[in-house]
């Protein structure tokens, strides 16, 4: 199986799991590469994890970073995603 790069604009086919193709990932610095990794670990994808939330955020800064290098629009699903959540979250608190 395969995916695509997440970085805006990239429709590079990437391998199963991966978040983003080699060149767009090596312009995310590493410590939020890191921060990607963990967060994918220890929310294991699930959406009803309370560490999804930070897997979310952590996503849309690696994305937001490649877009300001490359000159692209910032706007990225990770990002919607994760406000959607914090208001949800508020609401149910």
């Amino acid at each position: 199986m395969t995916d695509r790069c997440q970085a805006n604009a990239c429709g590079t086919t990437i391998e199963e799991g991966a978040f983003m193709c080699t060149a767009h990932w090596r312009m995310v610095p590493p410590a939020l590469r890191r921060a990607v990794r963990r967060a994918s670990q220890e929310c294991g994808g699930w959406q009803g994890n309370p560490l999804y939330l930070p897997y979310l955020d952590a996503c849309a800064q690696a994305v937001e970073i490649v877009a300001l290098q490359e000159k692209l629009p910032s706007d990225n699903a990770f990002r919607r995603a994760a406000t959607l959540l914090e208001e949800y979250m508020a609401q149910s608190s």
